[in-house]
């Protein structure tokens, strides 16, 4: 009788943990597991062009991800880099030396100015997040974008990240 009553009990918990879960968003540690979606942000093309013409040379902007960021930075060829989630504004110095070689490797070794580079956009995951660059070099000037976590994006776009998003300065999300 007793060994019943448990195992009645014991089903009684593990639904009303089920149910808990699943109408309520609660997990069994009583942490919640709804997580809003991410509305993804539209890529700022309009302020990213503004940027260009203002002397950046490198224009940044990533959105989504598992926190939904939405970031827009400029490298400018003095060494000057900026970024901005619409809250916070940081700003960081490089050697301007350091942006020569960046967008050397960037156009010349991941070729960004050829036709190897090319906008494959998708809905990002998740985990995944959208990118919109524009570099404005030596005479060329060209915005792609792409979504990490795929295989659809090129390899010279991923390695042209690679080299870009080290030097940026972090935005510490709003609270």
């Amino acid at each position: 009788m007793r060994q019943g009553i448990a195992i009645g009990a014991g089903f009684v918990l593990v639904l009303f943990s089920i149910i808990a879960v699943t109408q309520f968003g609660a997990s069994p540690t009583g942490e919640s597991t709804e997580s809003a979606q991410c509305q993804v942000k539209p890529f700022r093309e309009t302020e990213a062009e503004g940027l260009i013409q203002e002397g950046a040379v490198i224009v940044y902007h990533r959105t989504a991800g598992p926190q939904c960021v939405d970031q827009l930075y400029a490298i400018y060829p003095d060494g000057r880099i900026t970024g901005s989630d619409g809250v916070s504004s940081v700003e960081k110095k490089i050697d301007p030396e350091e942006v020569v070689k960046l967008l050397t490797a960037i156009s010349v070794d991941h070729q960004w100015f050829t036709d190897e580079i090319y906008s494959t956009y998708l809905n990002p995951c998740r985990q995944c997040f959208a990118h919109y660059i524009n570099i404005s070099y030596d005479g060329q000037d060209k915005s792609v974008t792409g979504v990490d976590g795929t295989t659809a994006m090129p390899p010279g776009y991923a390695f042209a990240l690679a080299e870009i998003r080290p030097l940026l300065p972090e935005i510490n999300p709003a609270q």
